[in-house]
């Protein structure tokens, strides 16, 4: 899909759960630390010197901005976390707010999530990092605040960024300077092609609706998708018992926000907070 990323217009700011645009448009999620520079990168990539707010202190942005793409996808701008300077009570909010959006179905497409390439990333960012993974969507890692490196730190840097987060090879880590630009075609073209990537995945599961109505399967209950109803099906007509049990995701990340605003917790818990999700 040809995409215009110069072509942006603000749709909304949601504070709450309620406000969350969900009407079947792609939605791009931008996550990132306070400082590390989210609204210039937006900036960069929609070609606007000051379309996303660009703060004299960081960590301004306290609820989930819209910004509707060449008509075609969302960019949503999320809640910064780590070092800004607001009372406790805010920063749980945002938590809460951030939890309920990566919790939400018909939200997040594709993730992009926002690293300082000069520094290893922190446990925020970790934890942030297992946020995109156990959604199960396709993310992107963005190290900005290439321009403060020297040539010769650029790849020990990015190694260090991707074995901190435990990226898996899939997930593309892309050097990047919204100062001068770096990498900016790189990522529009990641976006484009995981907007592509979600079409063909909806047409395909547009096609196992068919397929299962079709053959007669039904669906084997609240939060088991097509493609899964169908194979238990293949299970059961070979005599095979598969038991399958609703989990909720919502409650199975309980208090994944309150790592993201904390300040200190070793790597065990980091691991603790978002078990895996299928």
């Amino acid at each position: 899909m040809a995409i215009n990323f110069n072509k942006v217009e603000f749709i909304l700011s949601a504070a709450s759960e309620k406000q969350f645009v969900r009407d079947g448009m792609p939605q791009l999620a931008f996550a990132g630390r306070s400082n590390v520079g989210k609204s210039s990168v937006i900036n960069r990539l929609v070609n606007r010197k000051n379309f996303a707010r660009v703060g004299a202190s960081p960590g301004k942005t306290s609820q989930i901005n819209y910004f509707k793409i060449d008509g075609k996808l969302y960019l949503v701008d999320l809640p910064g976390y780590g070092y800004a300077k607001v009372p406790q009570k805010e920063k749980e909010r945002w938590g809460r707010l951030m939890e309920a959006y990566f919790a939400a179905p018909g939200t997040l497409t594709f993730g992009v999530m926002l690293v300082d390439a000069r520094h290893a990333p922190t446990a925020n960012d970790v934890v942030m990092a297992n946020y995109f993974l156990q959604s199960g969507k396709p993310f992107v890692v963005v190290a900005n605040k290439l321009d403060k490196l020297k040539k010769s730190e650029i790849a020990p840097n990015l190694a260090r960024i991707r074995e901190v987060l435990q990226l898996p090879d899939a997930i593309r880590l892309i050097p990047f300077s919204a100062e001068k630009g770096d990498g900016r075609d790189d990522l529009r073209l990641v976006l484009a092609g995981g907007i592509d990537a979600h079409i063909v995945s909806q047409l395909v599961e547009l096609l196992l609706v068919h397929l299962a109505e079709e053959v007669g399967v039904q669906m084997a209950g609240d939060g088991v998708s097509v493609r899964e109803s169908l194979e238990i099906a293949a299970f059961q007509q070979r005599g095979i018992f598969l038991g399958v049990v609703h989990k909720d995701v919502r409650m199975r990340r309980r208090g994944a926000h309150n790592a993201i605003i904390g300040q200190t917790f070793n790597q065990s818990e980091v691991h603790s907070v978002l078990p895996p999700v299928r």
